[in-house]
């Protein structure tokens, strides 16, 4: 039997943070039957990441590394280069700011081969800087996890294994018209779903993700969740007839005024208020989806969301 080869891909855009990431993954703990590479995609004009990124990999004699320039600004044509450049019959994507655990791969692939999984997900657990607000560490809505909720619907790149050839799999590509305002993991892996792929969660294939100083405010993650319910809703909840999405659409309108009442009934804890209100800002933009609302573009930005 063939030992399996796994490509763990990271894009980048002007973060030095790639270099923990890779260094995360030079760390690997995994057995002697698992091959592994690591392909890292440069998504900006100028290939400004190269250096880095080669100075990095040579610090490590046996890693095996492949930088990608392909540039655009637009995180799906990253993405794509990262199906392109590929070899393996298993495909993981980690971010360039996260920090992988030493068994994170071993994890992955262990689940995948005991349950037969297609397609998993890992936990993306936030660090915060010391002075972050209490009510901010207390309601933790930067961790990143696909719940308890199965079936899974959908997933995200932040930490994602999938087997490359499975048929929902392989013909998929990350669209991009979504590559500047993000949601393209969300239609990717939906598609995985709606094609069939068996998904789950590998909850001990943990990743570390530190927390900018620039998304420590409710006013970013108002903006981040509305984003993300208006591409939940476009992607993931109106896939039905006129009439089942007008019934969904009015299930949206009763969650954001019920999260809405609790967010004023419990105004005496900062945090729990403020966890009520950031869950109806997110069905608020779902229910905004019902109305092809343009989510707002993220990605690409030369502001400290892209650069640190």
């Amino acid at each position: 039997m063939t030992s399996p080869l796994i490509s763990v891909c990271i894009c980048t855009f002007r973060r030095t943070s790639v270099r923990e990431a890779i260094g995360s993954i030079a760390r690997q703990n995994v057995s002697a039957d698992i091959s592994y590479e690591v392909i890292v995609v440069d998504n900006d004009v100028e290939p400004s990441a190269r250096n880095l990124v080669e100075e990095t990999a040579a610090q490590y004699d046996s890693l095996d590394l492949t930088y990608v320039h392909a540039p655009a600004r637009n995180i799906s044509i990253a993405r794509n280069a990262c199906l392109d450049n590929a070899q393996g019959e298993w495909i993981a994507f980690i971010d360039d700011d996260e920090v992988a655990i030493e068994d994170w791969l071993q994890n992955h692939y262990d689940k995948a081969v005991r349950d037969n999984l297609d397609l998993s997900f890992g936990p993306v657990i936030s660090v915060y800087p010391d002075h972050a607000p209490d009510w901010i560490r207390e309601i933790d809505l930067h961790s990143i996890s696909v719940g308890d909720r199965r079936p899974i619907l959908t997933g995200h790149t932040s930490n994602a294994f999938f087997r490359r050839q499975h048929p929902a799999i392989a013909p998929l590509r990350f669209r991009e018209d979504r590559g500047r305002s993000g949601g393209e993991d969300t239609q990717f892996f939906h598609q995985c779903f709606l094609g069939g792929a068996k998904i789950d969660e590998t909850k001990e294939a943990v990743v570390y993700e530190p927390v900018a100083d620039n998304r420590l405010s409710l006013d970013w993650l108002v903006k981040n969740k509305f984003r993300s319910g208006i591409t939940y809703g476009k992607v993931v909840v109106y896939q039905g007839g006129l009439i089942g999405n007008l019934f969904k659409f009015g299930a949206s309108m009763v969650k954001v005024a019920y999260l809405m009442v609790l967010s004023l009934l419990t105004l005496g804890s900062k945090a729990t208020s403020r966890r009520h209100y950031v869950r109806a800002i997110f069905h608020s933009g779902v229910v905004a989806g019902f109305f092809s609302v343009k989510e707002a573009e993220y990605y690409g930005s030369l502001g400290p969301t892209a650069a640190e």
